[in-house]
Protein backbone atom coordinates (compact mmCIF):
# COMPACT_ATOMS: atom_id res chain seq x y z
CA UNK A 1 0.00 0.00 0.00
CA UNK A 2 1.34 3.38 -0.72
CA UNK A 3 2.10 5.86 2.03
CA UNK A 4 3.14 9.50 2.53
CA UNK A 5 5.41 10.71 5.09
CA UNK A 6 5.71 14.27 6.89
CA UNK A 7 8.27 14.97 8.30
CA UNK A 8 9.08 17.01 11.37
CA UNK A 9 11.76 18.33 13.67
CA UNK A 10 10.96 16.92 16.68
CA UNK A 11 8.38 14.32 17.89
CA UNK A 12 6.57 17.21 19.77
CA UNK A 13 5.88 18.75 16.42
CA UNK A 14 5.10 15.25 14.94
CA UNK A 15 2.85 14.76 17.62
CA UNK A 16 0.76 17.96 16.81
CA UNK A 17 0.31 17.04 13.44
CA UNK A 18 -1.03 13.67 13.69
CA UNK A 19 -3.75 15.59 16.32
CA UNK A 20 -4.51 17.83 13.64
CA UNK A 21 -4.93 15.03 11.29
CA UNK A 22 -7.24 12.74 13.81
CA UNK A 23 -9.43 16.01 14.49
CA UNK A 24 -10.23 15.90 11.00
CA UNK A 25 -10.33 12.18 10.31
CA UNK A 26 -7.13 11.23 9.33
CA UNK A 27 -5.53 8.21 10.30
CA UNK A 28 -2.14 9.07 11.38
CA UNK A 29 1.03 7.55 13.02
CA UNK A 30 4.27 9.04 14.27
CA UNK A 31 6.90 7.58 13.07
CA UNK A 32 10.79 7.56 13.47
CA UNK A 33 12.19 8.61 9.92
CA UNK A 34 15.99 7.19 8.83
CA UNK A 35 18.30 9.77 7.46
CA UNK A 36 17.02 8.80 3.69
CA UNK A 37 14.06 10.60 4.26
CA UNK A 38 15.33 13.62 5.34
CA UNK A 39 18.89 14.20 4.20
CA UNK A 40 20.26 14.46 7.64
CA UNK A 41 20.29 12.96 11.12
CA UNK A 42 17.26 10.87 12.23
CA UNK A 43 13.68 12.94 12.66
CA UNK A 44 10.41 12.61 13.09
CA UNK A 45 7.54 12.03 10.88
CA UNK A 46 3.89 11.65 10.61
CA UNK A 47 2.36 8.48 8.04
CA UNK A 48 -0.72 8.15 6.49
CA UNK A 49 -2.35 6.78 3.57
CA UNK A 50 -1.30 8.26 0.20
CA UNK A 51 -4.81 8.77 -0.48
CA UNK A 52 -5.33 11.54 2.54
CA UNK A 53 -2.40 13.04 1.17
CA UNK A 54 -4.50 15.89 -0.08
CA UNK A 55 -6.91 16.38 3.08
CA UNK A 56 -3.65 16.43 4.92
CA UNK A 57 -2.17 19.25 3.08
CA UNK A 58 -5.31 21.32 3.25
CA UNK A 59 -5.33 20.74 7.47
CA UNK A 60 -1.70 21.90 7.40
CA UNK A 61 -2.76 24.60 5.25
CA UNK A 62 -4.88 26.70 7.80
CA UNK A 63 -3.76 25.00 11.05
CA UNK A 64 -0.32 26.58 13.32
CA UNK A 65 1.43 23.15 12.72
CA UNK A 66 4.80 23.49 11.81
CA UNK A 67 5.87 20.84 9.18
CA UNK A 68 8.64 19.75 7.09
CA UNK A 69 7.72 17.85 3.37
CA UNK A 70 5.77 15.34 1.87
CA UNK A 71 7.11 12.20 0.84
CA UNK A 72 5.42 9.41 -0.67
CA UNK A 73 6.70 5.59 -0.63
CA UNK A 74 5.77 2.52 -1.50
CA UNK A 75 4.83 0.97 2.12
CA UNK A 76 5.87 0.93 5.35
CA UNK A 77 9.82 2.73 5.96
CA UNK A 78 10.33 0.35 9.18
Amino acid sequence: MKRCLITAVTNTAALKIQYAFEKNGINAEVVRLPARYTGAGCAFGVEISEADEFKAYKVLSVSDVSYGKFIRTDGNIR
